[in-house]
């Protein structure tokens, strides 16, 4: 199989030519299983190293409410506890 704008195809693994190309980005949100998960991969790939290449990022919004609403939605998405922590 070939490969199309240099993407990779199934028989080529990612960074298997330079894996210090390889990069991660990863959400704030993303839950401990899964940053578990990235660091597995990232120490697999690169070594006890690998997590210099991992990069978190976050958005915040402001949650719309309609008027006379009882429950609010704080705009920083946490839970009260992680609030409190």
């Amino acid at each position: 199989m070939t490969s199309r704008r240099g993407c990779a195809t199934h028989s080529q693994a990612a960074g298997s030519s330079d894996a210090g190309s390889v990069r991660f980005l990863v959400s704030a949100h993303a839950s401990t299983e899964e940053l578990f998960v990235l660091k597995q991969l990232a120490e697999g790939l690169l070594g006890a190293d690998g997590l210099k290449s991992v990069f978190v990022s976050w958005t915040r919004t402001e949650k719309k409410q309609p008027a006379g609403t009882k429950f609010r939605v704080p705009a920083d998405q946490r839970s009260q506890r992680e609030r409190r922590a």
